[in-house]
């Protein structure tokens, strides 16, 4: 379990401690049960975002951390350097692009891709 997640867990038991007065300290102790512990680790593992998996990933395994987004960075240099405004584009910038995780990868529909053209959103989340 990740330091972030302990400290959540810990955070939401402190929190219960310091609503209890002293006496009821070794009972609330005492009546912390499974299910109440399965909820804080589920709680905590929805605060984890990508990003902090991904992060974690290259702390542990450094050489594995970018080593495809470089592969494809060297193939698509030469094919973006012929792009008008991109001839000074590095390997480096290639890879930041790659690895850039934005809503601008996000597939869409037929019915959505018609609503955009046609400037029609479907709901609110369209809106952003």
């Amino acid at each position: 379990m990740c330091a972030k997640n302990m400290l959540v867990i810990s955070t939401q038991y402190y929190y219960l401690l310091y609503q209890c007065s002293s006496d009821y300290v070794q009972q609330l102790i005492k009546n912390v049960t499974i299910k109440d512990i399965i909820y804080w680790v589920s709680e905590s593992w929805d605060k984890v975002t990508q990003n902090y998996l991904v992060k974690s990933w290259k702390k542990l395994w450094p050489s594995l951390a970018d080593s495809s987004k470089v592969e494809q960075g060297r193939a698509i240099l030469p094919l973006i350097k012929c792009i008008p405004g991109c001839e000074d584009a590095t390997e480096h910038t290639v890879t930041e692009w790659l690895s850039c995780d934005t809503e601008a990868n996000q597939l869409y529909t037929d019915e959505e891709i018609i609503s955009l053209i046609q400037n029609k959103p479907q709901d609110d989340s369209d809106l952003e």
